[in-house]
């Protein structure tokens, strides 16, 4: 109960002190009906300061990032794996599967918003990398992504703290 309740407060933006690992570890269980049979998720966490931030948000972005590594996969067994460390005085985040990967021409329109056409349908295209991208530039940090056709794709998350081990969040 209390995973859900730290998952589903998304309308609360409150800047709170989080437990990163935490956020990481109720996702993963949240969302293992999701990749149960499809996928092994390995969670490779290792310590991180607790950070000032906004924690139902970055359960979102953690939620989107994994939730479509599982999906690169393609229905096939395959693997993620969600690691958490420091490098300098950033908390760095990766989501890395060995699933399809993406084109080149598809990785430089990855966080822009848009539609497209599948099977006839319009659907939205990207949106919610656009958004896990602002979600993480309002936290003053960071998202990278680097994939290989045939080969995965690894989504990088970089958030700073201070040296006390909070997080400055940027006034939005």
């Amino acid at each position: 109960v209390p995973r859900m309740q730290r998952f589903t407060n998304l309308d609360k933006a409150e800047v709170q002190e989080a437990d990163l690992n935490q956020i990481l570890t109720d996702v993963a269980c949240l969302l293992e009906p999701h990749y149960k049979g499809r996928a092994d998720v390995q969670l490779d966490l290792h310590p991180v300061p607790p950070l000032v931030c906004r924690p139902q948000q970055l359960s979102a972005v953690f939620s989107n990032l994994l939730g479509n590594a599982v999906d690169a996969l393609n229905g096939t067994s395959g693997r993620v794996v969600v690691r958490s460390s420091t490098a300098g005085s950033q908390v760095v985040i990766t989501f890395s599967d060995n699933g399809r990967g993406l084109d080149p021409h598809q990785i430089t329109s990855i966080f822009d918003p848009g539609f497209q056409v599948k099977q006839g349908r319009v659907s939205s295209g990207n949106w919610s990398m656009f958004s896990s991208r602002q979600i993480i530039q309002e936290h003053g940090g960071d998202i990278n992504l680097e994939s290989r056709p045939g080969q995965g794709t690894c989504v990088s998350v970089l958030l700073p703290f201070d040296g006390a081990g909070g997080q400055i969040i940027k006034p939005t």
